[in-house]
């Protein structure tokens, strides 16, 4: 049996959601400007899903010929979004701007994705050595490049791809989870 049944970045990210949701002042303006950030998120996640076979191939498609790391761009709009979605210049709801907001940023730009960055780059790198070093050098890690890598592939955006990376069940848990912001106030 386990010694931890939770990580440490795991019981981080339950009391954070938690406290989101029990802080939540979600004002019409902010909610829909941050429902719409969330979606670009979505967006992202989708369109990178629809061409990411993992472990396979070094992707080059898609949102994968403007940056390298698709998912988690859009991982980090749909928690923005969800931030600025919940919270409000009033109290409770300026805790999530004021403590989470930097918190989250904090974590998310010094912790969550230079070790994603290293992990995904020793594996892509030990996995397709021949191909990564210059498409490591020519994609952007984070903020898409409007210039697309210009790969020799020609695959296209796959709904079954898409499904087989399991993102429609997130895709319906994000909604779920913006639902809860919109009517926690009135639940609590």
């Amino acid at each position: 049996m386990p010694s931890n049944i939770f990580s440490p970045r795991q019981i981080l990210t339950y009391a954070t959601v938690i406290a989101v949701f029990f802080f939540a002042d979600p004002q019409m303006p902010t909610f829909i400007a941050g429902c719409m950030l969330a979606a670009l998120g979505v967006g992202m996640r989708v369109w990178g899903c629809g061409h990411l076979r993992k472990n396979k191939d070094l992707i080059t498609t898609g949102p994968y010929a403007h940056v390298k790391h698709p998912l988690y761009l859009g991982t980090f709009l749909v928690s923005c979004g969800g931030i600025l979605a919940a919270g409000s210049p009033e109290t409770p709801g300026l805790y999530i701007w004021t403590v989470v907001a930097p918190g989250f940023l904090i974590c998310f730009f010094c912790f969550y994705l230079p070790k994603k960055k290293r992990i995904e780059g020793g594996r892509l790198e030990s996995k397709f050595g021949d191909r990564f070093p210059e498409y490591n050098r020519s994609v952007p890690d984070f903020v898409p490049s409007l210039r697309a890598y210009p790969s020799k592939e020609k695959v296209k955006w796959s709904y079954r791809q898409y499904r087989d990376n399991t993102e429609l069940e997130m895709d319906i848990f994000i909604a779920a989870m913006f639902a809860l912001v919109f009517f926690m106030p009135s639940i609590i």
